[in-house]
């Protein structure tokens, strides 16, 4: 935890019975000194799909996911890589994500289909931003930096006007700083369509990461019941990264909200190790049928066969 960081936790702890609150400028300073330190994350995941009806009949059962991602100067560069596991606790498809800096990526590899016709491995390489690459639910997704596809990381909200620090809550038991961002986008696509809301609890305990991140969807202006999901982090941990610093980093979390319930946690972690370029590269298995869609160019199917 930084000096600063510290001052701030001794502050809030003397604040909970409504003393002034800190400003943003010094949440979000120290928010983007925490997440400036995080050069490369290395890490293994278990996600679990809490409640998912897989047998028509049948009660449901949890759906397991496996993911290794590799992340770059803050997903500069970007690759995710995601074993599906069944109900039978078989592995039935592995699904890759890359972004090399310019190029994204991904393809689809049958694995066991148990008694499903088979079928060729498949994808595409775009120039064109692959939401899935930031919509599947990875670690980082706990301090804010891939939100809404991707399209504006927590980072990038505060910077909105109109933000306010509204007060301190606990979370989990501890003392955070609770951020709303008022009706804002959520999509490039569509810039005209101000369709979401953003609070984030940040905890100056663990470097003013946040706790908690809930966003809320509207389907309109008039909407006053909004869609929420919530990104949770249940436990934050101390790892020693590859220069050898301390870092305090998130290890489990739980994703909720319409007909979602995930929970996740790391399996194995390394921060700040060199990571080789050519992992975020596409490597499409031979034979492969991939659907490429470059901007200014007409899109092509080519088959890898080499």
């Amino acid at each position: 935890m930084t000096i600063a960081s510290s001052l701030l936790h001794l502050f809030l702890a003397a604040s909970l019975d409504g003393a002034v609150l800190p400003d943003l400028s010094t949440i979000r300073r120290q928010y983007e000194q925490t997440l400036s330190a995080f050069h490369t994350i290395d890490c293994e995941m278990k996600t679990t799909q809490n409640g998912i009806k897989n047998i028509p009949g049948e009660p449901p059962s949890p759906v397991f996911i496996h993911s290794n991602i590799h992340l770059w100067k803050r997903a500069e560069r970007r690759s995710v890589q995601v074993e599906f596991i069944d109900y039978r606790q078989v592995i039935s498809i592995e699904k890759n994500l890359r972004f090399n800096g310019s190029l994204y990526a991904s393809w689809t590899v049958p694995r066991d289909l148990g008694d499903a016709p088979k079928w060729s491995p498949g994808g595409t390489m775009s120039s064109s931003k692959d939401n899935a690459l930031f919509e599947t639910f990875t670690i980082d997704r706990l301090i804010g930096s891939t939100l809404y596809a991707g399209d504006f990381p927590l980072q990038h909200l505060l910077a909105m006007p109109g933000v306010i620090v509204e007060k301190i809550d606990l979370i989990d038991e501890a003392p955070c700083l609770k951020v709303c961002i008022p009706r804002h986008v959520r999509s490039k696509k569509i810039p005209n369509l101000m369709n979401a809301e953003t609070i984030a609890w940040f905890d100056p305990a663990v470097g003013c990461l946040p706790r908690l991140i809930r966003n809320r969807i509207f389907q309109s202006e008039t909407d006053e019941h909004p869609q929420e999901y919530d990104f949770r982090t249940t436990r934050y941990e101390k790892i020693v990264g590859a220069d050898g610093v301390r870092y305090v980093f998130p290890m489990a979390g739980r994703r909720t909200g319409s007909k979602i319930d995930e929970s996740v946690e790391v399996v194995r972690i390394e921060i700040n190790r060199e990571i080789d370029l050519h992992q975020f590269e596409p490597k499409f298995p031979l034979g492969s049928e991939i659907l490429v869609k470059i901007q200014g160019l007409a899109p092509q199917r080519i088959i890898i066969d080499k």
